[in-house]
């Protein structure tokens, strides 16, 4: 099924079929290189993002990996020891 511009170009001569191929070429071009722009900008927002996922992921691990074990944490078993001291059941 040919498209609207080869239906129509039966219809006008040689030189301005060229014309409009040019003109064609010209705009697929430009649209092109602005989705390449685009995409690029694209890339380095991602790689920046990564990056300071990755700052954030190592400054916690030393903030963790600096925090003593907490020894008061309340684990399974000292709840219901708890628990039972306040005479929940």
């Amino acid at each position: 099924m040919p498209t609207k511009k080869e239906a129509l170009a039966s219809f006008v001569d040689g030189k301005t079929r060229d014309y409009i191929d040019a003109c064609f070429a010209e705009d697929s071009a430009r649209d092109i290189k602005k989705a390449c722009s685009d995409l690029a900008k694209a890339v380095k927002e991602i790689q920046s993002l990564k990056d300071d996922l990755n700052q954030f992921k190592a400054e916690f691990q030393t903030h963790v990996s600096s925090q003593p074990d907490d020894k008061y944490s309340l684990s399974r078993r000292k709840l219901v020891r708890l628990v039972q001291k306040m005479g929940v059941e």
